[in-house]
């Protein structure tokens, strides 16, 4: 049997008169071996621990069945609860005519995002928002509440699966299920159900992780891929760059790619620029450093996030997109996920001196500098409480606190706006330190492990420390503080552009923003040269300026 197969998510479906939801219909498919129906997917899915599935369904290994027949099987074997044996990232639809069903499911970390209109008796489901309106052009206009959240600083992706009304975001590890008596969102697994995890000693808990770590990076390069790696100079991206480039039999050695500017002839190296060569130098490595351009930044704030997956996280990546699909790249390794997994600093539930260190330095969430504003919002319109916190940000154990960090929305905005960019270059961008498997192992760890030491994140260090140079092992700053110097003026110098333009925002865009607050910070953010800018691009990005 053969499955009909396509990358990219946008269909449409009537759930009163359920056939072949359109976007599925012009596919070539054969019949089913029973019950003379037809099954359909579409989506992206790349699974790991093949061989093993295929034994579980009972296929032939040495066949090498592709991903999509792996799912339709485990469809035809499992039905709605296929995707909890599914090890890998995906977010896909099953269209299964004999059932009459459209079946929908996002991986339990949310690699890959899935947005879905469900309005009456229309349902449209994309993995991107150009795709949702593609299917359903005439989608409600902004929600009031989302826009507030994109114009306010700290910005809570909580409240932005996307800037349009009704839209919304299927949540990692859930399904969706569309027939005749509607439409219904179920969760299928749960990080919290990971088991526990001893050995008798510290070491055994090292190596396993260690272990773990390259069967991460190694299932996430695939035969034909062309391999790119992030460096910044920290742990993860380090440690992803070096397992990923000492491969058994890579196809190519990994192309790195890092934000920083290359320190000028006769200028002395900032302490991430050092590391990043040093790096790079060890692992023979060619590295391409990317620097922000007025370019790059004029660019970002033309994309409307209203009607494209949020990309607020964007403004240094693109360059980097662009660079590294001319390059012929397909898969990019980033370092994200590290902070809520193996890099995680402890803060679940600390002992004693813990609690009393914490309090002489509490502090707000976040403590605004003087003169800095914290949102832009026009007279009347009310910035939203942020969602999702525990009260006074305390945890009951580290597991729940790895468990919130790993489900907050903001990583999977992150994501989504990557994955919609990189789509244009060619580009599939892969997480090892979001691998399922790695981050059941961790929440199983006993808490103490993760409880903070001198450094910081000393687990991280401790199991890294056999692959990294020392001076990378022992690194704490994680401000990037030569970046950030070098783009500042990079941002004013597009401000400078952008300023005069503020009269031209589209015109209900423009009642959401405080236009003269906005014109009055830019000013003086361009006579100082110095304050903060994202929330500034933000509200830019959004009032749709015309050229």
């Amino acid at each position: 049997m053969q499955v009909s197969a396509h990358h990219g998510i946008a269909v449409a479906a009537r759930l009163d008169a359920l056939g072949t939801p359109d976007g599925l219909s012009g596919m070539d498919v054969d019949r089913l071996d029973s019950g003379g129906g037809t099954i359909r997917i579409v989506g992206t899915i790349r699974l790991m621990a093949r061989e093993e599935l295929a034994e579980k369904l009972g296929l032939d290994r040495r066949a090498k069945p592709d991903d999509f027949t792996l799912v339709c099987a485990a469809w035809r074997r499992w039905g709605i609860d296929c995707p909890y044996h599914l090890t890998g990232d995906f977010s896909f639809l099953i269209w299964d005519s004999h059932q009459r069903m459209l079946f929908g499911a996002r991986d339990p970390i949310g690699i890959k995002p899935l947005f879905y209109d469900h309005f009456g008796s229309s349902l449209v489901v994309s993995d991107s928002l150009e795709g949702l309106l593609a299917r359903h052009p005439a989608l409600p206009g902004i929600d009031p509440v989302a826009a507030s959240a994109w114009l306010s600083r700290p910005f809570d992706a909580a409240r932005c699966p996307s800037l349009r009304q009704r839209v919304a975001l299927l949540p990692p590890a859930h399904r969706l299920v569309a027939d005749a008596s509607g439409c219904t969102i179920t969760r299928y697994a749960s990080l919290d159900d990971a088991p526990d995890v001893r050995f008798r000693r510290r070491s055994d808990y090292d190596e396993a992780l260690r272990a773990q770590l390259a069967i991460a990076v190694a299932d996430a390069v695939g035969a034909d891929d062309r391999i790119g790696v992030h460096l910044s100079g920290g742990l993860d991206s380090s440690a992803i760059a070096v397992l990923a480039g000492r491969m058994d039999s890579p196809v190519q050695r990994p192309l790195a790619y890092c934000w920083q500017p290359t320190a000028s002839p006769g200028a002395v190296e900032g302490d991430d620029q050092r590391l990043i060569r040093m790096l790079a130098e060890q692992e023979k490595l060619s590295l391409a450093a990317v620097p922000l351009r007025v370019a790059d930044v004029l660019a970002q704030v033309a994309i409307d996030p209203v009607d494209r997956s949020l990309t607020s996280t964007l403004l240094h990546e693109s360059a980097v997109q662009r660079l590294a699909g001319a390059g012929g790249v397909t898969a990019l390794l980033s370092g994200w996920g590290g902070d809520q997994g193996l890099s995680y600093r402890g803060h679940g539930r600390p002992g004693p001196i813990d609690r009393l260190r914490r309090r002489l330095r509490r502090r707000p969430l976040h403590v605004a500098r003087r003169g800095e504003t914290r949102d832009y919002l026009a007279p009347g319109l009310v910035k939203p409480e942020a969602e999702g916190r525990s009260p006074g940000g305390q945890w009951p154990s580290a597991r729940a606190e790895q468990i919130a960090m790993l489900t907050n929305p903001g990583l999977g905005e992150r994501m989504a706006s990557w994955h919609w960019a990189g789509r244009r270059y060619g580009i599939d961008y892969r997480y090892p330190l979001l691998d399922i498997r790695l981050i059941r192992l961790l929440l199983g760890l006993p808490p103490d492990l993760f409880r903070p030491g001198p450094h910081g994140r000393d687990l991280a260090r401790r199991v890294l420390a056999p692959m990294l140079p020392r001076a990378i092992v022992s690194y704490t700053d994680k401000t990037d503080p030569t970046r950030m110097a070098a783009n500042q003026p990079t941002i004013v110098s597009a401000l400078q552009r952008l300023l005069p333009r503020l009269d031209t925002a589209d015109p209900e865009r423009a009642t959401f923003v405080d236009r003269a607050r906005l014109a009055a910070d830019i000013d003086r953010l361009i006579q100082s040269g110095e304050g903060p800018t994202g929330l500034i691009l933000r509200t830019i990005a959004f009032l749709k300026l015309k050229d």
